[in-house]
């Protein structure tokens, strides 16, 4: 691969004025990039900017150069927002550039930043944006957690209170229809599920199941169809 691949560009506003100076060595991806952080809502300056813009109207991508190496890259991207800052443009770059980026991990107070982030959360549980959990939300993903039932045991009145339940609801539409001929050619015709009938009949559902699907011949030469076939 080339190592004259690398491109200086800069974003404009709808004046076409520069507000943000960059290097790549791949526009496509480049671009891609800054549409996920536009859209994921990233507060950096740049994409404050283009929001406030992307509101009314659009902005331009501009290739400044091309063809560089990543040396004369980072040289000629110091020198642009040199440029500009000079002639009193405002750019939203966090650094003076030549340094590959523009996130904290380049940002001249990187270090207090992260030490000043670190003190704010210590000992606090935190989601992935670093904000504190309340305790309230913390029982709720606690007890949506399955290791937090396993080994409890449901109470009696409650086991009660699902067959209640259970009992009152209308389920005949999830049940199939079935025809069923047992080993000494006796036809059944089942419309209720098959729960039932098994366990009338010393049988497993699941491969009866298989049977109506054809997947097995029989099931203790019990054979199954649905209804209609």
């Amino acid at each position: 691969m080339s190592k004259f691949n690398y491109i200086v560009y800069s974003f404009t506003d709808n004046d076409s004025v520069p507000f943000y100076i960059g290097l790549t060595k791949n526009m496509t991806v480049r671009v891609k990039d800054h549409n996920y952080q536009l859209n994921k809502g990233n507060s950096l300056p740049k994409y404050n900017k283009l929001r406030k813009i992307l509101k009314t109207d659009s902005f331009l991508i501009k290739i400044l150069d091309k063809n560089l190496t990543e040396e004369d890259a980072k040289i000629k991207e110091v020198e642009y927002i040199k440029y500009y800052k000079e002639k009193g443009i405002k750019l939203h770059n966090l650094t003076k550039g030549g340094d590959g980026g523009d996130t904290i991990s380049y940002h001249p107070r990187r270090k207090e930043i992260l030490e000043k982030k670190s003190k704010a959360l210590k000992g606090k549980p935190s989601n992935k944006k670093g904000i504190p959990i309340k305790q309230e939300t913390k029982n709720k993903i606690k007890k949506n957690n399955a290791k937090y039932w396993l080994g409890k045991r449901v109470s009696e009145e409650t086991k009660d209170k699902i067959r209640e339940k259970r009992k009152k609801q209308d389920m005949s539409y999830l049940c199939k229809s079935y025809s069923i001929i047992s080993p000494d050619g006796k036809k059944f015709i089942v419309q209720d599920g098959l729960e039932k009938f098994c366990k009338k009949h010393n049988l497993q559902r699941s491969k009866l199941v298989l049977v109506a699907q054809h997947k097995r011949k029989h099931h203790k030469k019990w054979k199954c169809a649905y209804t209609g076939e």
